[in-house]
């Protein structure tokens, strides 16, 4: 599978947060939401 690396550095084949939205995943939604809000270069890299 071809890797694809997004603006804010993940590899978007591995990225919680964007396979939350393609499975329409919400619990797994609320789990990257809670890493992120606690997480200052997580919230850095997506530009927050």
């Amino acid at each position: 599978m071809k890797q694809v690396i997004a603006y804010c550095g993940l590899d978007c084949e591995k990225c919680e947060a964007r396979i939350a939205t393609v499975n329409n995943d919400n619990d797994l939604r609320v789990k990257v939401g809670a890493i992120i809000a606690n997480n200052e270069e997580a919230r850095k890299n997506l530009g927050m």
